[in-house]
């Protein structure tokens, strides 16, 4: 006895109904929600500096000062100016010590004369 061949219908699959129309668009909306509410906080959480305090009340700025490392830049200012050069260079001191801090920038500008 032979078995029968097996008929187109009995070999194919159970067949799906079709999809409901949005339900591809729905799933993608959902899967990109999941996926920036849980992974914008972990991205936030593993990508942000550590910033450690300094107790700056506890800094001797004098201490600071004087360990900070001394450079020596020599300006020449144009001859033209004769005795001017030496009030010009005193304008330079005072403006840019006005908006320098020793010890937050480690600078710190001195005239010194010839």
């Amino acid at each position: 006895n032979m078995p029968a061949e097996p008929t187109e219908a009995a070999d194919a699959p159970p067949s799906l109904p079709p999809p409901r129309p949005g339900v591809k668009r729905t799933t993608v909306l959902v899967l990109y929600i999941v996926l920036i509410v849980l992974g914008l906080p972990v991205w936030w959480r593993t990508t942000a500096v550590y910033r450690a305090s300094v107790p700056f009340h506890l800094l001797d700025k004098q201490e600071i000062s004087a360990r900070l490392p001394r450079l020596q830049v020599r300006l020449v200012l144009a001859q033209e100016l004769g005795s001017s050069a030496q009030d010009a260079a005193q304008w330079l001191e005072q403006h840019v010590n006005r908006h320098i801090d020793p010890v937050r920038d480690g600078i710190r500008v001195v005239v010194a004369g010839d």
